[in-house]
């Protein structure tokens, strides 16, 4: 994919397998809210070096997923044609969040550094968890972490003291982790 692609589209969902023969499908849904999906319409996937925009028409709950009824998908072999694909939303439907809250396309790449400014590493991932969500840290070469990740606790203002997004930086204090 393009860089300018990314910068405009995010990932928050993923087309499953096609069910029943009228072109329902399957959608398995990233956003925390799982329904929150639907807030987020069109819908896009990237084919071929193309951006299909996908407008889904009806949705239903079925166990820990949703059928999807999308227009102009009207029998079972054009809905297998989407099995798979990601499904995109363009970044700017995303509602404006309130002071200390972030999306997580936001933290990702942030460089973490402790109060005492020594860089600790690069977050590349989040983890969510029943309690709090959890930065993945890929650890700088410095001294006393002999480990590739570190995990620390996304808790603001306990841990996390700091947090610009502009500034992809993220300053952490109370952390007494030993890497050995």
């Amino acid at each position: 994919m393009t860089k300018k692609f990314l910068n405009i589209h995010l990932t928050i969902a993923k087309f499953g397998a096609a069910h029943g023969i009228l072109g329902w499908i399957r959608v398995f849904s990233y956003t925390e809210k799982k329904e929150n999906i639907f807030d987020y319409v069109p819908w896009f996937i990237k084919k071929e070096q193309k951006i299909i925009k996908i407008l889904p028409k009806y949705w239903k709950i079925l166990k820990k997923t949703f059928l999807v009824k999308i227009n102009d998908v009207n029998n079972r072999s054009m809905a297998q044609k989407l099995t798979n694909y990601d499904i995109l939303i363009n970044q700017k439907t995303l509602p404006k969040l309130n002071n200390n809250e972030y999306y997580w396309k936001d933290i990702v790449d942030c460089t973490v550094f402790d109060t005492n400014f020594i860089k600790l590493g690069r977050v590349s991932e989040l983890i969510r968890t029943p309690s709090n969500d959890i930065l993945v840290v890929k650890a700088s070469n410095i001294k006393n972490i002999s480990q590739n990740d570190m995990l620390i606790p996304f808790l603001h203002p306990q841990i996390i003291s700091e947090v610009n997004i502009n500034n992809k930086k993220i300053v952490i204090k109370n952390w007494k982790q030993t890497f050995e």
